[in-house]
């Protein structure tokens, strides 16, 4: 009964271990410069060279300028597909929005 409770003890503390890992980017440096993302303003970045842009924070969550804050969602494959979307549609109108300012007509 002790032997069980010890590896059980062991577990325990072991996958809590491994599950606290944090980047060394003294010995191993970030690969990609900082320089090449644009902060948005918006809760949104872009990575300069890719065009690609994300979120800051997980679906669910708000950007406050300095954290993340909120309770991320917890979506199923359909809902996160759904929630991808809806992102993405409200881009496009930010998007032509921003299009008409710049060229009215």
């Amino acid at each position: 009964m002790l032997r069980q409770a010890n590896f059980a003890l062991w577990v325990t503390f072991a996958c809590a271990a491994a599950a606290q890992q944090e980047c060394d980017t003294r010995e191993y440096p970030l690969s990609t410069p900082t320089a090449r993302f644009q902060d948005n303003g918006d809760g949104t970045i872009t990575d300069k060279e890719s065009r690609l842009m994300w979120l800051r924070c997980s679906v669910g969550q708000q950007w406050n300028g300095t954290d993340c804050t909120g309770l991320a969602s917890r979506l199923d494959w359909v809902s996160a597909n759904a929630a991808v979307a809806a992102l993405n549609v409200a881009e496009e109108v930010i998007v032509k929005l921003n299009q008409a300012r710049v060229f009215p007509g």
